[in-house]
């Protein structure tokens, strides 16, 4: 891919957490395709186009091949470039001319779908399509704003495991869990809760701000459906993460410390006898654990056990539990703290948060 300093990077898969390493001597380019013989195609700086024969080989230039700011690679073997005008053009071969394409004007960039379409990015940042070359621009609603689009392999797609952080302002931050000492990255899409866990099905609950639940795609969008008489909780957790939405049992910790428990994602609330008095409940191992105000915590292998103290607990205010199944805790202190099994062990660079669970995002 290409980096913002117009320099070349090879990433493992499209993900926020996988490190990209720089490609040496790969600048400067703005747009980047590749041949089927594994040449490289890439448009420089100065609008031409320029040839790399492997990755790790040199630029070499295209005579007569400007003025474009972006390339496409067409399934045919064509090539497609959007002129600085917004105007399309063809070359049906690599040392051939340009031939402008009428109808092609105003894209920013370009790239082809699988069924042949072309996806353009037009000067509004919103996304366009036509179906062959010659066809009008038709656009597409809902898809601003971006500045460039490609088509990505369903394997490119990588999900890593992410601890996330709730700060005091109730948006998410994460750091992957392969770093645990690196800095929180704000998660994007503006989505605010007070508590999360993400179910078997790739979707999420959600304890929003307003106490209620939601059942959201992704941590990383707002595109969340309120579940009706899901209030009000302050914590909430799944007990049979393998269940169906419609079987599968929650427990959640009420406004007033108790603990509540509803049968699917639309069931309603029951209040569990003898679940008081916990602020924060997260599974682990096989047991309930829960938070208690003074920030002991206390575990329970059935719903209506009494409360156990787990000794060396002190002092959290929320627990939650990692993709590994590592138990974290957060301070009174509002940092991070693994689970050790005798006590908890500081993580660095995790303040300022007031609650964590874990994902893979």
């Amino acid at each position: 891919m290409v980096g913002t300093d117009n320099n070349l990077y090879t990433c493992p898969g499209i993900s926020v957490w996988l490190p990209c390493n720089q490609v040496p001597n790969s600048g400067s380019v703005k747009s980047i395709e590749q041949f089927n013989d594994g040449t490289f195609l890439g448009v420089g700086m100065d609008n031409n186009l320029y040839t790399r024969t492997s990755i790790g080989a040199s630029w070499n230039w295209v005579e007569n091949s400007g003025s474009v700011v972006d390339v496409t690679i067409l399934s045919g073997g064509g090539i497609l470039g959007t002129a600085p005008d917004g105007n399309l053009y063809l070359r049906p071969t690599l040392y051939q001319n340009w031939v402008l394409i009428s109808g092609g004007c105003c894209v920013v960039s370009t790239t082809q779908m699988l069924d042949g379409s072309i996806l353009g990015v037009g000067p509004d940042q919103a996304l366009y399509k036509k179906a062959t070359l010659n066809d009008n621009w038709v656009y597409l609603p809902n898809s601003n704003s971006i500045v460039s689009v490609g088509i990505a392999p369903a394997n490119g797609i990588m999900f890593s495991p992410v601890l996330i952080g709730i700060a005091p302002d109730k948006s998410l931050w994460g750091k992957s869990t392969r770093d645990l000492s690196s800095w929180w990255t704000q998660l994007p899409g503006g989505l605010r809760a007070l508590d999360l866990v993400q179910l078997y099905t790739a979707s999420f609950l959600v304890v929003g701000t307003d106490y209620q639940l939601y059942d959201c795609k992704s941590p990383l969008s707002t595109d969340c459906r309120l579940i009706a008489n899901s209030g009000s909780v302050k914590s909430i957790q799944h007990l049979t993460p393998s269940a169906s939405p419609s079987d599968m049992k929650l427990a959640g910790v009420g406004l007033d410390n108790q603990v509540y428990t509803r049968t699917g994602i639309d069931g309603t609330w029951s209040l569990v006898q003898n679940a008081g008095t916990v602020v924060d409940v997260t599974s682990y191992q096989g047991l309930l654990y829960g938070t208690a105000p003074d920030g002991t915590m206390y575990t329970k292998k059935d719903l209506n056990d009494p409360w156990v103290y787990v000794p060396n607990s002190c002092c959290v205010i929320s627990t939650g539990v990692a993709p590994d199944g590592s138990l974290f805790g957060v301070g009174t202190d509002n940092a991070v703290y693994k689970w050790q099994g005798q006590g908890w062990n500081y993580i660095q660079n995790s303040q300022t948060v007031i609650g964590v669970t874990g994902s893979w995002i």
